[in-house]
């Protein structure tokens, strides 16, 4: 049962990501969230937990090379990429402990303040503040925007805003 549930979450999801993928990236960082809020419940009663990525699987890649490809100018960029390899890893949501994490593990020099560099990456719509805490601290997920972000910057096709 949770199986095909699981598959039928994941055409539901992939429809979704099809439908969104015209609209404004401020309404796609707005509507996931809240559609897959709609949608979870059922699916989690069911022990079937998110689709890993939203939409289309996102490419697995290692965090040092990913920041190396992307070559982040801000903290909040560098964050964005550490989120977008956690999520290909299907660890969403997470902690700014497990962003930290993720930065020393990719060698990277961190912000003074991490919690402001998260915040920023909010504020933009990449990431999400998840409805459920991850030991007690609040939790993140990338948004379909952060997403984008990261494989537009990959591409060369992206810039940061």
């Amino acid at each position: 049962m949770a199986a095909e549930l699981r598959d039928l979450l994941a055409q539901a999801w992939k429809l979704i990501s099809e439908a969104m993928s015209g609209a404004p990236p401020e309404v796609q960082a707005a509507a996931f969230p809240l559609v897959w809020d709609r949608i979870a419940p059922p699916a989690a009663s069911q022990g079937v937990s998110a689709p890993t990525g939203q939409g289309p699987t996102l490419q697995r890649i290692a965090i040092g090379e990913l920041i190396n490809r992307m070559g982040p100018r801000t903290f909040w960029e560098a964050v964005v990429a550490v989120a977008y390899c956690l999520e290909a890893e299907g660890t969403s949501p997470f902690a700014a402990t497990t962003i930290r994490s993720g930065l020393v593990k990719a060698r990277q020099k961190l912000p003074k303040n991490l919690s402001d560099a998260i915040a920023e990456a909010v504020r933009r719509g990449y990431l999400a503040e998840a409805a459920q805490a991850i030991n007690g601290r609040r939790g993140y997920y990338l948004t379909h925007m952060g997403r984008r972000f990261v494989e537009d910057r990959l591409s060369g096709s992206g810039d940061a805003k």
